[in-house]
């Protein structure tokens, strides 16, 4: 015997679904077809292509067509899908990809040339040293010379981390990288890890050298000093305050 829930699923399956727009008609995939004229629904009813016997106004779709937006790829073939991009400077501009890294002129909106490396997940570019570098996420780091109008791959073997990795930022000759095991992991342009100095004070024998006495009994670190462009110490502070940093900077660069 037939559940009654499974009764009336079944009823509803047939019966006629809501109206197509003017124009349309069900057909028998149940989807919503042009026709010249009204077909039956599968349920042999009429369909409409509005309510019968109503006054409701003419359904018009939401969808208003513009100009098409012009993009650089727009007319090249194979489809490239480029996942990062940053532009180094008011001309030239490089793009991470599935397929490798490019290099882009932004006068003339012309790609010049692609590199075909490998998939490159994101870039970051360091201003100072010239360089691009090119997250992968699984692969080695992709580091390109940017200081001509030819980049150039540079020979580093890039494997830096065990696992993957996601992000990658580059500034004043520092490279930073998010790695999924290992966190930040902190290099130099050549690749290089770098290292923050860690000192074992177990007997408090450094601690003690600061003459605490002189800073009000307060511990020594950090002890904050700002110092204006004329050379004048305009904040001291002994314990950290983020506002009161911030306040003291700016009063310092509007005078």
């Amino acid at each position: 015997m037939e559940h009654p829930a499974e009764v009336f699923l079944g009823i509803l399956s047939f019966a006629c679904r809501e109206p197509c727009l003017r124009g349309f008609a069900r057909a028998a995939d149940g989807a919503c077809h042009p026709v010249a004229s009204d077909p039956t629904c599968d349920s042999g009813s009429p369909t409409y292509d509005s309510s019968p016997d109503t006054d409701e106004p003419e359904v018009e779709l939401p969808l208003v067509l513009g100009d098409p937006i012009e993009t650089v790829d727009g007319e090249l073939e194979p489809y490239v899908e480029w996942l990062d991009a940053v532009v180094i400077d008011k001309t030239r501009a490089i793009v991470a990809g599935v397929s490798g890294w490019a290099w882009y002129d932004l006068e003339n909106h012309v790609r010049l040339a692609e590199h075909s490396s490998g998939r490159t997940y994101r870039v970051a570019v360091d201003r100072d040293t010239q360089r691009a570098f090119f997250a992968t996420r699984a692969d080695r780091i992709v580091v390109v010379d940017v200081s001509t109008d030819t980049p150039t791959p540079v020979d580093l073997p890039g494997w830096v981390t065990e696992g993957f990795h996601e992000d990658i930022s580059a500034d004043g000759g520092v490279v930073l990288l998010g790695a999924l095991d290992e966190g930040l992991v902190v290099m130099d342009s050549d690749l290089n890890r770098l290292t923050s100095p860690v000192l074992l004070d177990a007997d408090g024998s450094v601690y003690r050298s600061y003459d605490t006495s002189a800073l009000g009994g307060y511990a020594p670190f950090p002890l904050q000093i700002l110092v204006d462009r004329q050379g004048r110490i305009v904040y001291m502070a002994r314990q950290y305050n983020a506002d009161a940093v911030r306040d003291a900077i700016e009063a310092a660069l509007a005078r």
